[in-house]
């Protein structure tokens, strides 16, 4: 039982913790700081399957309305990082601003959601 509390609290976490650190790292890649990037993204990264699976078990196990819309957001930076690396759809910049924009937008949504569960 303690194993799957411990998996929910990591599923309740993770898009949290990502959103803050893609909200950070693109903040660094704004400044031109690279390794900060690099050292940020890789481990917080989540590829589409994985926003699947968080999304799946958000539904599971009943979260709340402000975590899905932080997987939500996890879900369209995958994708849209995903269709640039195809092609290089967009420069960098482009990319960096809307992935910023995204998240920040997502997670003061996520925050005035929560706000309003907790009044």
């Amino acid at each position: 039982m303690k194993n799957a509390v411990r998996c929910i609290q990591i599923i309740k976490w993770f898009p949290i913790v990502s959103t803050v650190t893609i909200i950070i790292a693109f903040i660094f890649a704004l400044c031109n700081i690279s390794i900060v990037i690099e050292i940020l993204s890789y481990p917080f990264s989540a590829p589409i399957s994985t926003c699947i699976l968080l999304l799946f078990f958000s539904k599971l196990f009943n979260f709340c309305k402000w975590h899905r819309i932080l997987i939500y957001n996890l879900l369209l930076v995958a994708i849209f990082s995903y269709i640039n690396s195809l092609g290089n759809i967009f420069s960098n910049l482009t990319t960096i601003w809307i992935i910023l924009l995204t998240s920040s937008i997502a997670t003061l949504l996520s925050v005035i959601s929560y706000r309003k569960k907790h009044e």
